[in-house]
């Protein structure tokens, strides 16, 4: 009993500390304003940490904005696919270089593109979906239904 009493005694004098602590925070006055923007730049991080490349999209055509990008970036596009893609939206893409900014533009379409680096060459191309067993057991079903 004598041990729960002093532990409990030990306790009670510390939570005048612990609410000074809490009041040094909550008072603004004493420690830094997290509202003000800092005073670091670009500038201050590691090249290899910031964006070198950024690409914007306007609405419009998929191709117009690679095309456009492309031309900006001195890379020549070949675009073997077929479907059009519009952009419905203005977005930003930033990365450290040109290719990595173009995978991820592209991952939100069903295209892909290969790199030349060495002749700046972009070869844009459509990735197709597999089509499912159930879709291709029901198109094989309704060509023996027609043929009947």
């Amino acid at each position: 009993m004598k041990r729960v009493f002093l532990m409990s005694c030990v306790l009670l004098s510390l939570m005048p500390f612990a609410a000074y602590a809490t009041w040094q925070v909550a008072d603004a006055s004493h420690g830094t304003n997290l509202s003000q923007p800092s005073d670091l730049s670009s500038k201050d991080y590691p090249k290899a940490l910031q964006d070198q490349v950024s690409i914007q999209l306007q609405k419009g055509s998929l191709r117009d904005n690679v095309e456009r990008a492309a031309a900006e970036n001195n890379w020549e596009v070949i675009w073997h696919a077929d479907d059009q893609y519009r952009v419905l939206t203005k977005s930003t893409f930033s990365g450290p270089d040109f290719s990595t900014v173009m995978d991820q533009l592209l991952s939100h379409y069903h295209l892909r593109a290969s790199f030349d680096d060495n002749n700046c060459v972009m070869t844009i191309s459509a990735i197709h979906k597999k089509k499912s067993i159930r879709q291709a057991r029901h198109r094989t079903s309704m060509h023996k239904i027609v043929k009947h």
